[in-house]
């Protein structure tokens, strides 16, 4: 079985048919996503932010770069922060992404970042939460 992403945000892909797509994958690099809804897909396990999380304060357009409070490997490539989003954006990477989302493949890389909610979105009263939860080895991020 492929890769598990240990990086948890909740990510859904839009197929060009104009259809929700419960799996996907494997990439080159054996990454891969399930959906909870689909038989043998991950079990759906909730963080309350409200009461765990930080707020990263972001403002419309905004991104901060968080610890993710643990070396997360993706793409081969060893991250310990990220780039927070208001546009429903993770990024590794040393760039901001447009709110304006593209059908992917684009030229922008897929390997520095995770396209969870991108969008044009505006976080309610500046709040955009996030938090680091479990004990080693089993430690996930949510945003």
């Amino acid at each position: 079985m492929g890769r598990w992403i240990g990086l948890v945000a909740a990510a859904v892909l839009w197929t060009a048919g104009g259809a929700w797509a419960a799996t996907g994958g494997p990439d080159a690099f054996g990454y891969y996503f399930v959906d909870n809804d689909d038989p043998g897909g991950p079990a759906w396990d909730y963080d309350d932010l409200d009461v765990l999380g930080v707020d990263a304060e972001l403002s419309d357009d905004g991104m901060a770069w968080v610890s993710i409070g643990f070396d997360f490997f993706y793409y081969g490539q060893p991250y310990d922060q990220l780039g927070f989003q208001s546009n429903g954006a993770l990024t590794f990477a040393n760039a901001s992404m447009s709110y304006s989302n593209y059908c992917l493949p684009h030229g922008l890389s897929t390997q520095t970042t995770i396209l969870a909610w991108w969008d044009d979105l505006y976080p309610p009263d500046g709040r955009a939460l996030y938090g680091t939860f479990g004990s080693a080895p089993f430690r996930t991020f949510v945003a």
